[in-house]
């Protein structure tokens, strides 16, 4: 097999479960692929910014799975239900995808504004 087959075949997506206890549930988190990623900025942005507001929500969307697939919980639909989930336990499943994702406060912060 030839560098490229190898990199295009690679599973590189990492997955984890996560217990959230205040929702008596463990769920799936998981890495976006660059196409998810790349739409998530797409979708969130206003006016030429990013809205961070709109990339948590879709950040949220696309990687909060069931356990053991690539299979999202959430539809769009979902988004002004989840707006009123508190926002401890929203913030504790947020901060685990963005750390999967590579993506720590600076990383954010650096995104956003690019």
């Amino acid at each position: 097999m030839d560098l490229r087959d190898a990199i295009l075949q690679a599973s590189d997506i990492k997955t984890e479960k996560m217990k959230v206890p205040e929702w008596k549930v463990t769920i799936g988190i998981k890495e976006a692929t660059m196409k998810e990623a790349n739409d998530a900025r797409k979708i969130s942005e206003v006016d030429g910014e990013v809205d961070t507001d709109k990339l948590t929500i879709e950040m949220f969307l696309t990687c909060v799975v069931t356990p053991g697939t690539s299979d999202p919980i959430f539809k769009r639909e979902d988004i002004k239900a989840l707006e009123g989930k508190g926002f401890e336990v929203m913030d504790r499943v947020m901060t685990a995808i963005m750390k999967l994702n590579g993506q720590g406060e600076p990383e954010l912060k650096a995104a956003v504004k690019n």
